[in-house]
């Protein structure tokens, strides 16, 4: 499967306390990261300036960067971290992206600030079979000190298939917050509406909201974490086609914690849940029989019944820590 980005490259400056350090960035790297992991891949559509850090990183990981390469400097990013919250700054900005004619299955749209013009995100979104938006770079607007924040914005929906946007984003498209924005943009003919709040993401569709819960995790940089969720969102879409399961393990991806599914040898409709949990311990295999709450190995609950596809929730335990969390199955 082959999958499209749309998005500027970054180097972000990320300032926390009395320290700072530069980094690569932007969900051009993110994304197309992650795509490559999950083994679909990657045309991106971007601008980067001359000796950008990931440009030999993309050639090697087979991403392909068409008419990258800019005269102009990388877009250049001030993230300023203080507990909670966050303050962002424009330090810089690349030439904006052209569109191409592709031959993607999919594409994701996440622009960080004015690098997509509305006649190109016409193009894009009109031009392949799965079409994912993260808005965020339209609703963004600097003041006279380059502090990016976010103003009322109307965009055209048509053809999008899937929006990720948090309570402040969904503000400022809809005037709504909660589950009356959620249901809004559902209106204007979206089929996935995805809602991030901190721990909580939730997805509409149809007529049912789905929630799932990550635990809670001391995170001082959530940068790239949106990013990543979208991209494993939009991968599992293209490869599974099941809602469930790409909301599920795209939960798992931007918490860090690896869950994956395999069919078993004897029985392809069973799947075996490995990989580790959030203390690092070894979920299911054959060292661990009874590794995952009541959906054990080799896609069988301990009465022996085959697990059906769908989220769970899971009691994990270590010394005097409890987590309940959410796992998605997906039988082949």
């Amino acid at each position: 499967m082959k999958v499209g980005i749309f998005s500027h490259c970054t180097m972000d400056t990320i300032v926390y306390e009395n320290e700072q350090y530069d980094a690569p960035g932007g969900p051009a790297s993110y994304c197309s990261l992650t795509a490559r992991k999950q083994k679909h891949d990657v045309n991106l559509y971007t601008k980067y300036g001359p000796n950008y850090p990931l440009e030999e990183f993309f050639k090697e990981n087979k991403i392909n960067t068409p008419d990258a390469l800019s005269s102009n400097s990388t877009t250049k990013f001030r993230i300023e971290l203080n507990g909670s919250d966050r303050k962002l700054f424009v330090e810089n900005m690349c030439e904006k992206i052209n569109f191409m004619e592709n031959d993607n299955d999919g594409v994701i749209i996440s622009p960080v600030f004015d690098e997509i013009s509305l006649e190109t995100y016409s193009k894009i979104k009109n031009s392949d079979n799965f079409v994912l938006l993260d808005p965020q770079g339209f609703l963004r607007e600097k003041n006279a000190n380059n502090e990016i924040s976010l103003k009322k914005t109307s965009l055209d929906l048509n053809n999008i298939d899937a929006i990720k946007m948090n309570p402040d984003e969904l503000y400022a498209m809809t005037g709504l917050t909660g589950n009356d924005g959620i249901k809004q943009l559902q209106k204007l003919g979206i089929e996935h509406v995805i809602y991030t709040n901190k721990q909580e993401i939730s997805l509409l569709v149809k007529d049912k909201l789905y929630t799932i819960f990550l635990p809670k995790m001391t995170l001082t940089d959530t940068t790239g974490i949106g990013d990543i969720f979208c991209s494993t969102f939009t991968c599992t879409m293209l490869k599974e086609k099941d809602f469930l399961w790409a909301l599920s393990f795209a939960g798992g991806a931007a918490r860090n914690v690896t869950v994956t599914t395999a069919g078993t040898g004897d029985n392809a409709k069973t799947n075996t849940i490995v990989g580790t949990d959030v203390f690092g311990n070894e979920i299911g295999g054959r060292d661990n029989p009874q590794g995952f709450g009541p959906q054990a190995a080799y896609g069988k609950d301990f009465d022996g019944k085959v697990v059906k596809s769908g989220l769970y929730i899971v009691t994990l335990e270590k010394e005097s820590t409890i987590l309940k969390t959410t796992v998605g199955v997906l039988n082949r």
